[in-house]
Parts: structure tokens; C-alpha cells; sequence
């Protein structure tokens, strides 16, 4: 077995602790590292949610893994020469964003493992907050790459997260 601390481990939240065994894993819990986004985000200033991850990989917020939902990755992010892991799936402890607040990012096919409590929590924030990636952990809108720029723009499809 191995245990592998992505972030989390010299602060308070941004959990991202990847437990692997012959070559499949799962992570324990996926959150925002409060201290780690403060450095560069503010209440009314946040990452360019038509950059999809670029902000939040460029500026170390992620793990350089190639992880993410695909409709999340700009044409000028070349996830190719970071390491791919077997994620079987996330395993939610709770419902705080410093533990979940990145597992939107995650691949869509990565079943969230969690209370029905939690994931009842998890609807209700999504349903009540404004639509950024952040936010889409029950449930997400697919992204599109417009083909004239960099952008993602978001379509009206919304996809259930696996459980």
C-alpha cells in the first residue's frame, strides 16, 4: 500500500490524501486549500471560470496530475507529461468545501463515495450558489472548447456526478 499527501498536510483543510494498492487508488477527500487560494483570490476576485483549471494549475492550487475532466482543460494545457493515476474513487468524509471543494475538477467517470447527508448538502450548495466549477460536485454543466480562442464556455447539459 501507498499513501500519497497531495495537499493538506501542512494546513488546515485541502484534503487530498490518494491511497493506492497494485495501481488503483482512491483519494480521501479532494478540498480547496483556504490558505493556498487566498494568495491569489479574494471575495469578489476568483479564477477565470472560461480558463477551465488553467488558473488553478498554473498557479499550484491542483496537483500536476492528469486527473481532470477533460471539458475542463483548455487547448493551450498539455496534460500529457503528468502522471495519470487510476482513481477508483473519491471518498468524501464531509460536506466542508476545504475537503470537497475540487472534486468537480476531477475526471466525470470518478465516483464521489459519501453520506446521503453530505451528498444532500452537496445539491443544496450547488443549487444555491452561482454556477462556477468549483461549485458542480453533485452535479455539473458540461463545458464547451470554442475553437476561435482558449475559452470554455458553459451549455445548458448537466451531467449527475457517479456515486
Amino acid at each position: 500500500m501507498r499513501i500519497t499527501v497531495y495537499d493538506g498536510a501542512t494546513t488546515i483543510g485541502g484534503n487530498k490524501i490518494y491511497v493506492e494498492e497494485s495501481g488503483k487508488g482512491v483519494f480521501l477527500d479532494f478540498g480547496m486549500n483556504f490558505a493556498k487560494y487566498g494568495k491569489f483570490f479574494a471575495e469578489f476576485l476568483s479564477e477565470r471560470s472560461v480558463r477551465g483549471i488553467h488558473d488553478l494549475f498554473h498557479l499550484n492550487l491542483i496537483p500536476r496530475l492528469n486527473i481532470y475532466r477533460s471539458d475542463l482543460i483548455p487547448s493551450d494545457l498539455d496534460m500529457s507529461g503528468y502522471p495519470r493515476l487510476n482513481v477508483e474513487a473519491v471518498l468524501l468524509s464531509h460536506a466542508h468545501v476545504d475537503h470537497c471543494g475540487n472534486i468537480a475538477l476531477l475526471d466525470e467517470r470518478t465516483p464521489v463515495i459519501a453520506s446521503s447527508m453530505s451528498m444532500a448538502i452537496l445539491k443544496a450548495m450547488r443549487d444555491v450558489s452561482s454556477p462556477g466549477i468549483g461549485s458542480e460536485v453533485a452535479y455539473f454543466n458540461v463545458r464547451e472548447h470554442r475553437e476561435d480562442d482558449k475559452r470554455i464556455t458553459r451549455n445548458r447539459q448537466v451531467k449527475a456526478v457517479q456515486g
